[in-house]
């Protein structure tokens, strides 16, 4: 016959007010559950949590914590075969608290008695049901193997952790290369990055300098534009001058030419006034 059990372990002092949740029943909320082999006697802690039980295992526990207990509950689990027939359920009754009280929380179990009985001819994934008062909370599904079935598995899993070895070694191995190559192009990305800085302040220096080259480049270009309206008014004047020199050179060449004209003649007559007189 399957067994049952509570444990009511710790009550607390009434609230006035409490918070709605989709697992609150009348005031009392479903916590942790989980399955495993059995319930520790003095913490009535889950003893060996897992979801895979082997078909010569005593048994499977469904554990529950239930919070907020106000008044009497019932706490049932029903359990289904692996083809989802009905196999068996077991209830239990949560206590209510003292008058003014509440429980803050209590843990129920119900098992399911595996060597020697059904779910030991049946493996495959069995399904329990957890209900308060008939209501539905929850189901969860476990695992009934066969201790054949079970080797297999762990020869397949211990097969998949090897490949899975091997293929972590491997991806490690190409993880430290690219660690490797990662730093490498690190330092080649730092000692560009001073290149760049250092190209940048540079580039700001000779900035500096086209701007200031730039400034006197244009003082210069006002000078020299200023230089040739000079120069062009001075061409003008020495045109002018050359232009007035040539004149007073040719009246200068004209008088001279005259006066030795004038001389000439003038000798010319006092030569002849000579040979008259004689």
């Amino acid at each position: 016959m399957e067994k049952k059990a509570i444990l009511i372990i710790e009550s607390m002092l009434l609230l006035s007010v409490l918070l709605s949740s989709p697992r609150f029943v009348h005031g009392l909320a479903v916590g942790r559950y989980l399955m495993c082999r059995d319930v520790d006697p003095d913490t009535n802690g889950p003893i060996g949590a897992t979801p895979i039980f082997l078909s010569t295992e005593p048994q499977a526990v469904l554990w529950v914590n239930l919070t907020d207990i106000y008044q009497v509950q019932t706490a049932k689990w029903g359990w289904y075969r692996p083809d989802g027939s009905f196999y068996r359920d077991v209830s239990t009754e949560v206590p209510a608290p003292p008058s003014g009280m509440y429980w803050k929380w209590i843990v129920v179990y119900g098992t399911l008695n595996i060597f020697g009985y059904d779910p030991e001819e049946k493996p495959g994934t069995w399904s329990v049901k957890f209900y308060i008062n008939n209501t539905l909370q929850f189901s969860t599904s476990f695992e009934v193997m066969t201790p054949t079935v079970a080797v297999d598995l762990i020869i397949e899993l211990s097969d998949s952790l090897n490949a899975l070895q091997f293929d972590y070694k491997k991806l490690d191995s190409a993880y430290n290369s690219l660690s490797g190559n990662y730093t490498s192009l690190t330092t080649a990305y730092n000692s560009l990055r001073n290149d760049y800085d250092t190209l940048e302040s540079n580039y700001a220096s000779l900035q500096s300098d086209l701007n200031t080259l730039k400034t006197q480049y244009n003082s210069l270009n006002t000078t020299y534009s200023s230089l040739v309206i000079d120069l062009n008014t001075l061409n003008a004047k020495y045109a002018a001058t050359l232009n007035d020199l040539n004149n007073t050179r040719n009246m200068v060449y004209i008088i001279i030419i005259a006066m030795i004209v004038l001389v000439i003649i003038t000798i010319f007559l006092a030569v002849r006034k000579s040979k008259v007189q004689k």
